[in-house]
């Protein structure tokens, strides 16, 4: 049932432990498509459709439309990394594309 969990302290690093993951790709350079960077996606989805709403692939999809397009979403990224919001982005489009395959 939609937001009855509450994601407490582990949910929370659960979450910054994800981000600070695409982060460290992005730093490293990896192409949001590497396997890697991919596999980072489906955790982020997965924690969604645990801790918060059911969250399908296409769900995800149109979230990550959301980060970039939303100021309020990409400044969450940006202010992590500059050229997080569009690498999250194209991270989890290439998750999708690898689950349709």
């Amino acid at each position: 049932i939609v937001g009855q969990q509450d994601p407490g302290a582990s949910g929370k690093a659960e979450a910054e432990r994800i981000e600070a993951a695409w982060a460290s790709h992005l730093d490293a350079g990896l192409s949001p498509d590497d396997p890697r960077a991919v596999a980072v996606a489906e955790e982020a989805r997965l924690h969604i459709d645990r801790w918060f709403y059911p969250c399908g692939i296409e769900m995800h999809v149109a979230l990550a439309e959301m980060y970039e397009a939303d100021a309020r979403f990409r400044v969450h990224y940006e202010s992590r990394r500059e050229g997080l919001a569009a690498f999250v982005a194209a991270s989890i489009r290439a998750n999708a594309e690898a689950a349709r395959e």
